[in-house]
Parts: C-alpha cells; sequence; structure tokens
C-alpha cells in the first residue's frame, strides 16, 4: 500500500505533460499565425483587386476626356443631339459623335481579365436617366446644360440668367472599371462619374468698345456693333462720335458704368492665364509684322500674354508700352497687363484685354487695327485714322464664342466615386 501511495505523491511524467501542453498551445498559436496570415493576404488581395478596378475607372474617364476633344469644333469627336437645344436656339456648332472612334453614348476597352466601360452624354435640363449631377428645374425640359452662374456653377467666370447662351456645354461621363477571374466572373469592380467642360474664359463683353475710362474716336475709325448691341460703353461724357464714326448705341456719361475688375473680369487669374499661354512677352518692346493663330481662317487659336507693367516678372524685368508695327494679324485672346499700341495694319479676330491704356492709329495714310470680336480697356483709350487708314473695332459675338470653344482645356467640375 505504502508503495502505491508513493508511486502517486512522485514527479514520474510531470515533464511529459507539461512538455505536451506546450505542443499543443504552440499548435494553437500556428494556427491562429497561419489563419491570420491567410485573413490579411485575402484582404490585402481585395484591396489590391479593388484598387485596380478603381484605376481602370479612372483611366476611363481620363480616355473619355480624350476623346472629347474641345479644340476641335470643325470636326468634333464628342457627340451631342442635336435635336435638342441650347437656351435660345439650336445648338452650335452641331456637336456630333464620330461614328468611326465610338459608339453613340461611349467606348469598352476589354483584354479578358480587365477592362472598362464608359458612357459620355450631354446634360440637359430634366435628363434623369443620363444627366448631370444637377437637375435644374427653372429651365426649360431638354435645354441643353451649359457650364455658367445661371445654371448654378459658381466658379465658372459666365455670368448670366438660366437662359444665358454663354458658356460650354456640360458632359456626364460614368466610368465602371472591372477585373475578372478566369471564368470570366467579375471579382472586383469600381465606378466613377465626373461633370466635365471647358475651362474657358468669360468673353461676355458689353460693347465692341468696353471701357473703365474715358475715349477719343477721331479720324475716320470706326466702331460698329449689330441692332441691339452696343457699340462703346464708357462712364465718360466723351462725345463719341466726333469726327470718328460709331454705328450702334452707345452708353456713357453714367458714372455706374463701370464694369467688373479687371482682375476678376477673364474669370481664370491673369498668373493662370500667363501658365495658359501659347505666345508670351515680358516687358515693353516693339514688334513687327506678327502672326498668332490663323486669322483668315478662325482657327488654331492663341493665348497671347504680355507682361509689359511687369506684373507677373522678376527682375530685369522692363516695363513700358507693347507697340506694334508693320502688317500683323491674329486669332485668340491677346492680354497686355500695360498699355497697349497699334501702329501698323493689325487684322485680329478675338478678344483684346489691356489692362492699361490703349490705342490704335493709323498714321502716315496706313495701319490702324481691324478687330472683329471686342476690345476691353481697363484705361482710356485713342482710336483714329487717316482717310486712307483702317482702323476699326467691330463686336462680333460669333467670334468670342469661337475664341472660347476652341481655345481652351478640359476642366473636371464635379466628380465622385461610388462604391456598389
Amino acid at each position: 500500500m505504502k508503495r502505491i501511495i508513493q508511486k502517486i505523491k512522485g514527479n514520474d511524467g510531470a515533464a511529459l505533460i507539461t512538455a505536451l501542453l506546450f505542443l499543443v498551445m504552440l499548435t494553437l498559436l500556428g494556427v491562429v499565425a497561419i489563419w491570420t496570415s491567410s485573413t490579411e493576404t485575402s484582404l490585402g488581395g481585395n484591396e489590391r483587386l479593388n484598387k485596380q478596378a478603381f484605376y481602370l475607372a479612372e483611366s476611363g474617364l481620363q480616355e473619355a476626356i480624350a476623346r472629347l476633344d474641345f479644340n476641335d469644333s470643325t470636326n468634333p469627336t464628342y457627340y451631342i443631339d442635336t435635336s435638342k437645344t441650347a437656351a435660345g436656339g439650336s445648338v452650335s456648332p452641331p456637336w456630333t459623335q464620330s461614328a468611326s472612334t465610338w459608339g453613340t453614348k461611349g467606348f469598352i476597352r476589354n483584354d479578358g481579365f480587365t477592362n472598362y466601360s464608359v458612357s459620355i452624354v450631354p446634360s440637359f435640363e430634366n435628363d434623369l436617366l443620363g444627366g448631370s449631377f444637377h437637375q435644374y428645374t427653372s429651365a426649360p425640359p431638354d435645354q441643353l446644360i451649359l457650364y455658367n452662374k445661371g445654371f448654378g456653377y459658381w466658379d465658372s467666370p459666365i455670368d448670366g440668367s438660366i437662359n444665358a447662351t454663354g458658356g460650354f456645354p456640360v458632359f456626364h461621363i460614368t466610368s465602371v472599371g472591372s477585373v475578372r477571374d478566369a471564368g470570366g466572373n467579375i471579382i472586383a469592380m469600381a465606378k466613377v462619374q465626373a461633370d466635365v467642360t471647358k475651362n474657358t474664359i468669360n468673353v461676355n463683353t458689353k460693347a465692341g468698345l468696353q471701357l473703365n475710362g474715358c475715349t477719343n474716336i477721331g479720324g475716320t475709325s470706326d466702331i460698329s456693333a449689330p441692332g441691339g448691341e452696343l457699340a462703346v460703353y464708357t462712364p465718360c461724357t466723351d462725345d463719341l462720335s466726333t469726327n470718328g464714326n460709331v454705328h450702334g448705341s452707345t452708353l456713357n456719361g453714367n458714372t455706374g458704368a463701370v464694369f467688373t475688375p479687371m482682375s476678376t473680369f477673364l474669370g481664370p487669374s491673369l498668373p493662370q492665364l500667363r501658365s495658359m499661354a501659347t505666345i508670351s512677352y515680358t516687358g515693353g518692346s516693339t514688334q513687327n509684322g506678327v502672326s498668332w493663330g490663323d486669322f483668315a481662317g478662325e482657327t488654331n487659336p492663341q493665348i497671347i500674354f504680355i507682361d509689359n507693367a511687369c506684373k507677373y516678372t522678376g527682375p530685369g524685368c522692363h516695363s513700358g508700352p507693347f507697340h506694334l508695327t508693320g502688317n500683323g494679324s491674329g486669332f485668340g485672346v491677346l492680354i497686355t497687363t500695360g498699355d497697349f499700341i497699334i501702329d501698323g495694319t493689325f487684322n485680329f479676330k478675338g478678344l483684346v484685354f489691356v489692362l492699361g491704356d490703349f490705342s490704335s492709329q493709323g498714321t502716315g495714310g496706313t495701319g490702324g487695327a481691324q478687330i472683329i470680336g471686342s476690345v476691353v480697356v481697363g484705361g482710356t483709350s485713342y482710336i483714329s485714322a487717316t482717310a486712307t487708314g483702317n482702323s476699326a473695332i467691330t463686336l462680333d459675338r460669333d467670334i468670342l464664342q469661337k475664341v472660347a470653344q476652341q481655345g481652351f482645356t478640359s476642366k473636371i467640375v464635379s466628380w465622385k466615386e461610388i462604391r456598389e
């Protein structure tokens, strides 16, 4: 009996039991580690697939923006149903899709395992199926939504009521990216939507010649505007018809006629416009025989930025008037931060925006400017020509809109990712 009790009280086998317990614990820890690693790998794989799908959707959006080709108004590749209208009339120009490159509303890229499907539709009022992020119930049904303040886009440079014709169409893009397994099943999907338009400038001037200062129109110079439009807009009391010719109504002698500050009138800031410029000059200089864009064909518009007041140029810039002589022409938007003098024969279509004084002088039997579009001047203007000169400004809204439509790049005005 004593031997049995001694064996029970002994320590024989304790090490074995302890070792077994440690093995069980280690096994459990190993199982937990494998499970955790597998879960993390699975989660990481899912995240990678979701990111891949998102980047595919983004790629589709960027291709759609590139396909819109806002700068090509003669052979556009984007789509607007010409049976619908813009504010006040038919869509102009009649934008249509290029059937050789994509379908009516979009395109698909597919390599078997990854693809994106993209639809592009113009935004129309009350278009609940394909429309944009906005519904403008105060506008007529089926009216083409334009990028201006009247349609609620407060960052647009274009002012106007809900029926304003200024601005560029807003296109609604939906891009869906997806990843498939070997069996063709979708294992990850992402969707992005964006409203895209043209990053344009304000071309809604008040007159053919619009000033914050006074003007002197003399010689045989000519300022004209079509019926119902203002030829000259100035707060001064000048006798606008003395010597020179003004065809069209005028608004002068009104102290409240000073318009929006020059620094904000165009919409984008002057430093932004300088960065967007296709042609630029630093400081005052004299240029002879310039050629900026296609004046005759009204294509290839240029953004000409002349910092002759040295507002945006570092040390070494010599301020002074920017002086054009000889024969020259241009098509686009011309901006000078200082005074602008034209002595040669200069033909220009588009918007001339002068922060300083403006002078167009036909002297010596030649010269003067023929500007079709509009001239906006922060200071004063002096416009004259001899009997054989050709100094004239003609308000042309169609030219201004054409410059705005052709001359600027795309802009995303609204964007969101949709998780499903």
